[in-house]
C-alpha cells in the first residue's frame, strides 16, 4: 500500500481504534520499506470486540475480517505463545513427526480443556503448570487475565512472593529449629541465629563494609576481631573458657570452627559442671554476655569483669532452666504429641509437598500416582500438608471440575485400586517438605533412589523412631 495512500486515510476522522491501526501501518511502512496491501490483507478481532466497531474500522479500510488469527497455523511447538517459557520445543520429552504434527485441538479434551494426560506424555513436568494458568480461547470467550501460579488462577501475594523467592531459598537444615527452640529469650535466640548467619558487626566486618580501617581487636591487640575471636579466642575470653571447659574436652572445643562450635554446644545435653543448669541454656547465654560486655567497651570504654560476666550468664541460665519446667499433669490440654504412623499392611504411602504453589502440589500427586500405579501398587494413601489440594480433591464433583489438572488425579484415582487423600500436621510431613526445597537439577528427571539426603535424614530418624512433636495451645485446663 503506497504511504501516501495511508497518510490520507490517517487524516480522515476515524474511530480511536483505526487511527492506532493506520499509526502503526504508517510507522511498519516507513521503517521496514514494505508496502501493505489491503486488498490482499485481512484483520482479526478479538471476540471481546464491540461490533460496531468491527464494522466501522473494516469499512474505513475496506479490508476484510477473518475469525482467525493469520491462517490458524500457529506452531504449538515453535511460536512464543507461553510467555514464560518461549518455544516449546526445548521443554519436548522427544522429537518426531508425529509430534511435529500436532495442534492445539490434539491437546484438547472433549469438553475444550487441556488434556493433562497427554501434556505429560510429551513435555517435561515443569512445563505443565503454565498451561494450567492459560485457559483454551474459544469464540464467544471474552479476554482474561490468569495467574499460573495459583490453582484458581487468580493472584494473591502469597503465590507472588514464593515465586520471586523460589530461587533463593535454602534447603532446611535442621540447625535452626535448634537454634529457635533453645530454652532461653528470643533475644538471645535471634543473636545465635546472627552469629549462625555470620552477620555481627566486628571490627573485621566493618572493614570489609569499608566502614572502618580499623579490625584489630581493641582488648587483646589481635590483628583481626572476628566473630570467633570475641566469642572464644580473646585472650582474657580463652582463659574464662579454660576456667569453665574440662581439660579431656578442650582440644576440640578450642579448634571447631565457628558454626560447628556453635552447633554442637547449643545441643549438647549435659550440665554445668556440679550444677544442675543444662549446658543448651548457659553456652548460649553466655555467649551474649561476652558480645554485650565487647559492645559496652566500645560504645563506653567499660570492661566488665569476666567473673562478674560468668556470674550472670550462670544466673539467667539457672533462671530459664527453672522457668521451662512444666507439671503437664495439670495442664495436660496445652500440649498435643503429633508422631507419624506407618500405613496399615498392604497400603503404600505418599507424603507429598511443594515449596511453590498449591498447583505444583497438584501436580506432585499426578506424577506420585503414576509412578505408584506404574510400580504395580493397589492400595494408596497419599498425604499433604496443605488442606486447600486436599480438599480439591476429597470435594471432586461427579460432573467433573473445572481444573484439567484435578480431573486428571480424578480420573487416575478411579480405577483397579483404591486411592485415598489425607491431611495431615506440617510437623508428620517434615521429609517430604525438607525434600521439596532442595535445590533443583538443571534438567527434569525422575529421580527413584533408597539414600536419603543428609538433610532429611534427622526427620526420616524421627518419624521412625521418635521422639514426637509437641503442639502447645494457649488453653489451660
Amino acid at each position: 500500500m503506497p504511504r501516501h495512500h495511508m497518510d490520507s486515510l490517517a487524516s480522515v476522522p476515524l474511530p480511536q481504534e483505526a487511527n492506532v491501526i493506520s499509526s502503526i501501518l504508517t510507522e511498519f511502512g516507513h521503517f521496514s520499506g514494505h508496502r501493505v496491501n489491503i486488498q490482499k490483507s485481512q484483520i482479526y478481532f478479538s471476540p471481546n470486540t464491540n461490533p460496531a466497531t468491527i464494522v466501522a474500522i473494516c469499512s474505513y479500510f475496506t479490508i476484510a475480517q477473518t475469525s482467525t488469527l493469520g491462517k490458524a497455523d500457529i506452531s504449538v511447538w515453535n511460536d512464543t505463545w507461553v510467555p514464560s517459557l518461549g518455544p516449546l520445543r526445548p521443554w519436548l520429552l522427544s522429537w518426531s513427526r508425529a509430534v511435529a504434527s500436532l495442534t492445539f485441538d490434539d491437546l484438547l479434551q472433549n469438553d475444550r480443556q487441556w488434556n493433562v494426560n497427554r501434556l505429560s506424555v510429551l513435555l517435561l513436568p515443569e512445563a505443565i503448570p503454565f498451561f494450567i494458568g492459560i485457559p483454551p480461547t474459544f469464540e464467544d470467550a471474552c479476554d482474561a487475565l490468569s495467574w499460573n501460579s495459583t490453582s484458581t488462577g487468580i493472584f494473591s501475594v502469597a503465590s507472588a512472593y514464593a515465586h520471586f523467592l523460589e530461587s533463593v531459598w535454602e534447603a532446611i537444615d535442621p540447625k535452626w529449629s535448634w537454634v529457635w527452640s533453645l530454652v532461653v529469650t528470643s533475644h538471645i535466640r535471634m543473636f545465635i541465629w546472627l552469629i549462625l548467619k555470620q552477620h555481627l558487626m566486628t571490627n573485621e566486618e566493618h572493614c570489609r563494609r569499608g566502614l572502618s580501617s580499623y579490625a584489630s581487636c581493641p582488648c587483646c591487640g589481635c590483628v583481626s576481631e572476628s566473630i570467633i575471636h570475641i566469642l572464644r579466642n580473646c585472650s582474657p575470653t580463652r582463659a574464662l573458657w579454660h576456667s569453665i571447659i574440662p581439660q579431656e574436652c578442650q582440644a576440640s572445643f578450642f579448634t571447631a570452627p565457628l558454626e560447628s562450635w556453635v552447633v554442637s554446644n547449643i545441643r549438647d545435653k549435659l550440665v554445668l559442671g556440679d550444677s544442675s543448669t543444662p549446658w543448651a541454656c548457659f553456652f548460649p547465654t553466655l555467649l551474649w554476655q561476652l558480645w554485650k560486655r565487647r559492645n559496652d567497651f566500645f560504645f563506653t570504654d567499660i570492661y566488665l569483669p569476666l567473673v562478674e560476666v560468668y556470674k550472670i550468664a550462670l544466673t539467667w541460665a539457672k533462671h530459664f532452666a527453672e522457668i521451662n519446667v512444666v507439671d503437664w499433669s495439670h495442664a495436660a490440654s496445652m500440649v498435643t504429641y503429633l508422631q507419624w504412623k506407618p500405613p496399615a499392611p498392604g497400603w503404600v504411602c505418599l507424603n507429598v509437598d511443594s515449596s511453590i504453589s498449591p498447583t505444583t502440589e497438584l501436580w506432585s500427586v499426578f506424577v506420585g500416582l503414576q509412578v505408584a500405579r506404574s510400580s504395580g501398587v493397589d492400595r494408596l494413601i497419599v498425604q499433604s500438608d496443605r488442606s486447600h489440594a486436599i480438599k480439591l480433591l476429597l470435594n471432586f464433583p461427579q460432573h467433573g471440575h473445572r481444573m484439567p489438572l484435578v480431573r486428571a488425579i480424578g480420573l487416575l484415582r478411579h480405577g483397579s485400586w483404591h486411592v485415598d487423600f489425607q491431611w495431615i500436621p506440617r510437623e508428620l510431613n517434615m521429609v517430604a517438605d525438607c525434600l521439596s526445597k532442595l535445590p533443583s537439577p538443571p534438567q527434569f528427571s525422575l529421580l527413584v533412589t533408597t539414600d536419603i539426603t543428609e538433610l532429611a535424614r534427622p526427620f526420616l530418624d524421627r518419624d521412625r523412631e521418635g521422639p514426637p512433636y509437641s503442639r502447645h495451645s494457649r488453653g489451660v485446663s
